[in-house]
């Protein structure tokens, strides 16, 4: 280590427009959610986060403060605009887990933050936070990160979808535990079944794109007819989702109608036997506790 503990867990702080000295130490990270606030405002209202215009959001980033601190050699904290720190040696060679918060995912996956993230050999955790990650495309970004154990995932819309922790159950094998809840047998099952035949539909992006000029026409014709494949299948996987939504829907209308009626009649058939005479409900009891 080039430094020792005391002043590793001094605050590492990056800014660029904000000079330090204007905003003390304890404000910063304030100002930083200001500032990101700002910036989802912006994402929203110009609809940056559909696939056409995704790459219109990369062009530019209202977050221009950063913060990042290390806690106990261990545990980096980055916030904002900070994301040159992962290139330090003395973290890359002690830090096990990594908090990033108020940074956009795509700056994160598109700016090689995730391959200098390999070079921090004990890196086994990573939280995420307020990142506008919304897709399951930008988190298979991360399967390049081999050694991860452990995934967080916090604030952001992805983690509102049905389907993500079984995504990530699939698509990270080696995960043990993700937003601190185990994984067990019966999540990899689950996995299996719902995304086993799903691969297709991920790279659909990429096959949906124009093929480039230099291109020869067995090449482009070839992404038109796998384009097609997978838009097939999207079509069919999607619509069993929604039969399978709306039976299960159907099946909860039809017991709330009866439930009422279910339950009367069961009350009314067991005030009926109470109501008979002893010796027969003996024979009731006697009866149930026949074998087959």
């Amino acid at each position: 280590m080039k430094e020792n503990k005391s002043q590793k867990e001094n605050t590492i702080k990056t800014q660029q427009k904000i000079e330090d000295s204007t905003i003390p130490p304890e404000n910063l990270i304030a100002v930083i959610l200001q500032e990101w606030k700002i910036e989802m405002d912006r994402i929203r209202s110009k609809g940056l986060n559909s696939f056409r215009r995704r790459k219109e959001a990369t062009n530019e980033c209202l977050v221009q403060s950063g913060h990042a601190e290390i806690e106990g050699d261990s545990t980096l904290f980055i916030y904002g605009n900070a994301l040159e720190v992962i290139t330090k040696q003395e973290f890359q060679d002690t830090v096990s887990k990594i908090f990033c918060q108020y940074i956009r995912f795509d700056h994160i996956v598109q700016n090689t933050a995730v391959a200098k993230m390999k070079k921090f050999q004990h890196l086994t955790k990573i939280v995420f936070s307020d990142n506008n990650l919304h897709s399951f495309i930008q988190l298979s970004k991360l399967e390049t990160l081999p050694n991860l154990t452990s995934l967080a995932i916090e604030n952001n819309d992805v983690t509102h979808t049905i389907l993500c922790r079984s995504f990530i159950v699939y698509r990270f094998p080696n995960l043990t535990e993700i937003n601190n809840i185990k994984v067990n047998e019966t999540d990899k099952t689950k996995a299996r079944q719902q995304f086993q035949n799903f691969d297709k539909i991920l790279c659909a992006p990429n096959l949906l794109k124009p093929p480039h000029d230099h291109e020869d026409k067995d090449a482009q014709k070839q992404y038109r007819i796998n384009s097609k494949k997978n838009i097939e299948f999207s079509i069919v996987y999607v619509q069993r989702i929604i039969n399978h939504s709306i039976s299960v829907i159907n099946k909860i209308e039809i017991l709330e109608k009866n439930w009422n009626t279910i339950i009367d009649t069961t009350v009314r058939n067991s005030a009926l036997e109470l109501s008979l005479p002893r010796s027969v409900n003996e024979d009731t009891i006697s009866s149930f506790n026949k074998k087959p």
